[in-house]
């Protein structure tokens, strides 16, 4: 503790129970920066002294000066908050980029990239916010003159497994590996003989096990499951094309 809160600690012994109303008040209010004496007079029903006593016992001279103490204070209260927690996300992303690339091997990923370049066609598949990791693989692989196209809607995915034939690789984007959905378009496509290729999360899913190649990536455990980030599938995305680059300059 430091600045007002110590001085609070430092003193509140000696005020008074009421005096000790007051301070708690102040403490606990969340809008201080609009805070009026007359407020806390009505709020606590004290007089005006009673608060300037409390405020003089914390050796501040005026009812204003220690409000602006209490706020200055919470500023920097919060702002060592946001840094700490800015610097456990970085240390985190910096882990889970480490961790992606450990499972990146490069023979995998030369078999992955061999795969696309030698398909006749490319379907791009990826719901949600995996989505947007696969629009942008398709649209580098357009750069580079392949056939390729994106599916992110469940009619779409289902005619997949009537437009593929044994020459053509569905690439499917899914940091979960859940494929409750492709079941039917999965099942048609290997009958055909085409090539499943997926990147999910490192886990034992069912997506990864039906693909004919996969690549992992790491991600940490994440509260908010519905919005955790997909930048580990750029990540594998972005290595996967970088190969795929190598190859045709060779």
């Amino acid at each position: 503790m430091n600045g007002i809160y110590q001085q609070i600690s430092k003193n509140y012994e000696i005020l008074s129970n009421t005096e000790q109303e007051v301070v708690d008040y102040l403490i606990r209010c969340e809008d201080l920066e609009c805070l009026k004496l007359k407020q806390v007079q009505e709020a606590l029903f004290v007089s005006s002294s009673t608060v300037m006593r409390a405020c003089k016992k914390l050796n501040y001279q005026s009812f204003t000066e220690l409000r602006y103490d209490l706020i200055h204070q919470r500023k920097e209260v919060k702002k060592k908050e946001k840094k700490g927690n800015l610097q456990e996300k970085k240390e985190q992303l910096a882990n889970d980029i480490l961790q992606t690339i450990t499972l990146l091997t490069e023979d995998k990923v030369i078999s992955f990239a061999q795969s696309l370049l030698e398909a006749r066609r490319v379907f791009c598949i990826g719901q949600g916010t995996s989505a947007n990791v696969m629009m942008e693989f398709n649209r580098k692989l357009k750069l580079i003159d392949k056939w390729t196209n994106e599916y992110y809607e469940k009619y779409s995915i289902e005619r997949v497994g009537e437009l593929a034939t044994k020459k053509d690789v569905i690439l499917i984007f899914s940091l979960s590996g859940e494929c409750s959905e492709y079941n039917e378009m999965l099942l048609s496509v290997k009958t055909k003989g085409a090539k499943v290729l997926s990147i999910t999360g490192i886990s034992n899913n069912p997506l990864s096990q039906i693909s004919d190649e996969h690549l992992f990536v790491y991600h940490s455990n994440q509260m908010r499951e519905r919005l955790r980030s997909r930048l580990m599938l750029h990540v594998a995305a972005d290595i996967v094309f970088e190969e795929m680059m190598s190859m045709l300059s060779e």
